[in-house]
């Protein structure tokens, strides 16, 4: 039976200061919980979601976005609190982690540092303490994950090129905080009704969360020079990516590589550049990551579902767009994953000057 949350259906206002924040509660003892979950709603203005396993807890990350996680250090079945505080925070570098102990003693709350706890506080605890961290650690998170804002770019010949090549990628992205626009450069006409497709190619991007933007090449003869170059450089401009999802050139279709060739000049001062596998890609394609997108394949299938003008095409099935990504992730060690090639990979500090003088119309010699 699937455990309930309390509280997370409890949508009613917080303190006024903001969107109302999400606290995850992980706490095994029923008693303790009800009393901790109380404070945060009440004291701090929280919606609590709570969770009595370090398993549950994972999960409940994977489909909410959780301002704060406050946990037990003993917790049954699965995971102590220290080891689960260690892998919120390997794959949630920005969440801030209270730590909650019965051993209140000096050595036990030194430990709780090296595994990324925010901070330690002893049961049982004391209400105005929590309240005071836990108010100073979500407005503490919420700063950085505004400061951090990236804005990302997908550019693709056709509809539904994207969301198979990394839809699952861009909703973690969306749900990470970042703005996420998909740039499709023809209607695809070549492979459809054009009416139906325009529907399909606004309707995908809405399920994954991402903004649109539509341009009408001609499918199937997608120039990799004067036509394309200055559309893409518009985009550029206008949203200033920190990452561009881009066709691979190791590919069959003449679009793809076209694009591919159009896109690497028109992104010349963008930091991070990735190349992402289609159906048509060779087998000269060759991924040095693989983005772990466990928790969001099930968008990408319901954004693919979305083009039904092609549900005949043998790789629009949905059982074989999931095994993929199963297939890929086995080499990260992980359940699913999207296969990239690395074209460019700065820290944005370095590339800051680039993006700068090709958002005023400069060129970039490298």
């Amino acid at each position: 039976m699937p455990e309930t949350v309390p509280g997370a259906d409890d949508d009613s206002a917080g303190n006024g200061a903001g969107p109302r924040p999400v606290v995850l509660l992980v706490e095994d003892d029923p008693d303790v919980a009800a009393y901790t979950g109380t404070v945060l709603r009440h004291l701090v203005g929280a919606k609590v979601v709570d969770a009595r396993s370090a398993e549950v807890a994972l999960s409940r990350l994977a489909d909410t976005d959780v301002d704060l996680m406050v946990t037990d250090t003993e917790l049954l079945p699965g995971a102590d609190g220290l080891e689960l505080t260690a892998a919120v925070r390997k794959k949630y570098p920005l969440l801030p982690v209270v730590v909650l102990s019965g051993r209140a003693t000096f050595d036990h709350a030194v430990v709780t540092m090296p595994a990324g706890a925010s901070e330690f506080l002893p049961k049982p605890v004391d209400p105005e303490r929590l309240s005071t961290v836990a108010t100073a650690l979500i407005e503490q998170r919420r700063r950085r994950v505004a400061a951090e804002a990236v804005s990302v770019l997908a550019i693709s010949a056709h509809p539904d090129d994207a969301e198979i090549g990394v839809g699952a990628t861009l909703a973690k992205h969306v749900r990470q905080g970042h703005s996420v626009t998909m740039l499709t450069l023809s209607g695809g006409e070549a492979g459809g009704a054009t009416s139906a497709r325009t529907e399909e190619l606004a309707e995908a991007p809405t399920v994954i969360g991402a903004r649109f933007v539509h341009r009408s090449l001609p499918d199937t003869e997608i120039g990799e020079g004067p036509s394309t170059v200055p559309m893409i450089e518009e985009v550029v401009r206008e949203i200033r990516p920190a990452v561009v999802y881009l066709h691979s050139v190791e590919d069959t279709h003449q679009d793809h590589r076209a694009v591919h060739r159009a896109g690497l000049v028109a992104v010349r001062g963008v930091p991070t550049v990735l190349c992402y596998q289609s159906p048509s890609a060779t087998v000269a394609f060759r991924p040095g990551r693989f983005n772990d997108v466990t928790g969001f394949v099930d968008i990408k299938l319901a954004a693919l579902a979305c083009h039904r003008s092609q549900d005949a095409a043998w790789y629009m099935e949905l059982e074989l767009v999931e095994a993929t990504a199963r297939y890929w992730g086995r080499y990260g060690r992980i359940r699913h994953a999207e296969p990239l090639e690395v074209v460019r990979d700065l820290p944005r500090p370095v590339a800051e000057a680039d993006v700068d003088a090709q958002a005023n119309g400069l060129t970039v010699n490298r």
